[in-house]
């Protein structure tokens, strides 16, 4: 797993939900986090003026019509904004390392998961079993990323990968975990 993984702003929403209502002066739009120019020019009193120059002072880009947080992030890029942010108020040191890394854990490239899972002992079928619940590969792919070794050889992995569903199909267990119902 590296902190090369990028996090969208549909990721991002899932793991920092209570953005939307406790920050209603930024606007999260596919680029990014953005400040809100309508909320920003409100005469309403929505926050503390003090608080609010304290907020622009702290922008990274000191530049409001920039991106707070770009997006795709990086996983250190969402960390230091979380910190930059405060949200440390909302989740404990423990618990945003435990979102941080339950989102790392799903989102490895498939490679890398089926190495680490062939690293563990699991058997090519079981391997294959959990690419296909996990990413939903079709049959040649799954075959290749099991079988690298195969992947120059089109008719081979095609046949490979028709055998490895036939043995899920036979295994219960394993056709559970393939989603394949």
């Amino acid at each position: 797993m590296t902190d090369s993984l990028k996090i969208g702003r549909s990721k991002f929403l899932s793991l920092c939900p209570q953005i939307l209502t406790d920050f209603p002066q930024w606007q999260i739009k596919s680029g990014g986090i953005y400040f809100d120019e309508e909320f920003i020019n409100n005469d309403e009193p929505h926050i503390f003026v003090d608080e609010w120059a304290e907020v622009v002072l702290r922008h990274p880009e000191v530049d409001e019509s920039l991106p707070i947080l770009s997006f795709p992030c990086s996983v250190p890029e969402l960390e230091a904004f979380v910190e930059w942010v405060g949200l440390g108020a909302l989740y404990s040191e423990e618990d945003l390392s435990a979102i941080i890394m339950d989102w790392k854990a799903n989102n490895v490239e498939p490679q890398v998961y089926a190495n680490t899972l062939k690293a563990e002992g699991k058997d090519e079928v079981e391997v294959a079993a959990r690419l296909r619940g996990r990413y939903g590969l079709p049959h040649r792919k799954i075959a290749g990323l099991v079988r690298p070794d195969l992947s120059s050889k089109p008719s081979t992995l095609k046949r490979r990968g028709t055998t490895l569903f036939e043995e899920i199909k036979g295994r219960p267990d394993l056709k559970k975990i393939a989603k394949m119902d």
